[in-house]
């Protein structure tokens, strides 16, 4: 597993451990974030509002770094400008 293809989500880790480590870390990366942005700002007049925004930072991210890996969120590419997805073009649409 090298290091290059898991952050590009080629080779995302398999086992259960690895991908909880891996929420754990963005997880907490998002909770100290926003208690420093939040700090930076100084919107935290409340201490304890401030540790409830980190705290569903932190929560959001952690769901959302294991769905990514579980492959439940496919992130998608981007190619010389443009999506992957293909938009339907104009002239496909007949009106009537």
């Amino acid at each position: 597993m090298l290091r290059s293809k898991v952050l590009n989500l080629i080779d995302p880790p398999q086992s259960l451990g690895d991908m909880l480590i891996n929420a754990i870390i963005m997880a907490g990366l998002g909770f100290f974030g926003t208690l420093i942005g939040l700090g930076s700002t100084g919107l935290t007049s409340d201490l304890r509002a401030g540790l409830i925004t980190a705290g569903i930072n932190a929560g959001f991210q952690f769901f959302m770094s294991l769905a990514i890996q579980r492959g439940l969120v496919k992130r998608e590419e981007v190619e010389a400008g443009k999506s992957a997805i293909a938009l339907p073009e104009a002239s496909n649409y007949k009106e009537g």
